[in-house]
């Protein structure tokens, strides 16, 4: 099975994410900082909510996303996890119910 990286979900799930704003004001900002520099989410989108998308490919760990999860919480209304099938099952134990989480396969994108 080849793996899904990084970049690969982000240039595929971009459109999609404009398409999901299109019938309003919107500023994306990818690598945005957060938490006085302590965090970074992936994509965030700024509308008259804030939106953050974090991106956990096949070839990232979990390792920081119990700290990640606590900081986004705190500063996103709404959050996404875009992650493969290889780390759906372990990030759902980890990031509150309140998330939206999105399975990307390698086939979709």
């Amino acid at each position: 099975m080849d793996s899904v990286l990084d970049a690969e979900i982000r240039t595929a799930y971009l459109p999609h994410i404009e398409d999901e704003f299109k019938n309003e004001s919107y500023f994306i900002k990818p690598e945005f900082v957060i938490s006085e520099g302590f965090s970074r989410v992936d994509i965030a989108v700024i509308t008259d909510n804030f939106y953050g998308y974090e991106i956990k490919s096949d070839g990232d760990s979990l390792k920081r996303l119990a700290k990640q999860s606590i900081s986004y919480s705190a500063n996103f209304d709404y959050m996404t996890l875009l992650t493969t099938e290889k780390h759906v099952d372990d990030a759902l134990e980890i990031i509150p119910e309140w998330w939206r989480v999105i399975s990307i396969k390698k086939d979709t994108i």
